[in-house]
């Protein structure tokens, strides 16, 4: 079995007075892009190979330029087409809060979920990393098999929610059924740097709490 693996991240913000650009990007390929991703071994003790694709890392800056994202997303694009017949799954780390200059709907990364989704069609597995302040959507969580976001802030728990999600896609293709996340907008609001506050404290606690009873939760 193969799954392609990309990472495209990054936190934008409107206010800062400069835009994005590509060499604002660490920007890697290959074995390369691979070995920043946090993949461990997941995989590979599974049987599965591992196809690599772009690393695109922006961390926090300003609104993207447009033809800076065509460029890192044409290229992911590109290698999924190249690989499309071989593929059994795909591996996303997206941020959630990019914004593109021109870009319709402005996200970045619900613009490569959803042009991803449409070339490689409803059934194959697509499983997203995100941060927990990411941007949804109805499209976007629907585009996704499994999307689960890092629970701790400052985010010490990245390359464990990295290996959590290699380890849910690995149960997909071994197990293969038709899942999807559900979207749900709670009533509140939660200002930066709140997560925990009693209610998001509560609603990690009621996760956990599933999780231990074996109670499926991403």
């Amino acid at each position: 079995m193969k799954v392609l693996a990309a990472q495209f991240v990054t936190e934008s913000n409107a206010n800062i007075p400069y835009k994005m650009e590509l060499e604002g990007y660490d920007l890697r390929f290959g074995e390369d892009g691979l070995a920043q991703m946090h993949l461990g071994t997941v995989f590979q003790e599974a049987g599965i190979k591992v196809i690599p694709s772009v690393y695109a890392n922006g961390f926090a800056g300003g609104v993207i330029v447009k033809s800076a994202f065509d460029y890192i997303e044409q290229r992911l694009l590109k290698d999924i087409r190249a690989y499309l017949l071989e593929l059994d799954g795909i591996f996303l780390h997206l941020h959630g809060a990019s914004e593109v200059d021109g870009l319709e709907g402005g996200s970045g990364d619900h613009h490569i979920l959803k042009q991803i989704r449409a070339l490689v069609g409803p059934y194959m597995p697509i499983v997203v990393v995100c941060d927990p302040h990411g941007n949804l959507s109805q499209e976007y969580v629907d585009n996704c098999t499994v999307i689960r976001s890092y629970r701790q802030s400052p985010h010490t728990d990245v390359a464990e929610t990295v290996h959590c999600c290699c380890r849910f896609l690995v149960d997909l293709l071994n197990r293969r059924r038709n899942i999807r996340p559900c979207y749900r907008k709670l009533p509140l609001i939660l200002g930066g740097n709140r997560v925990f506050r009693p209610m998001s404290r509560s609603l990690l606690s009621t996760a956990i709490w599933m999780k231990w009873k074996k109670i499926p939760v991403f």
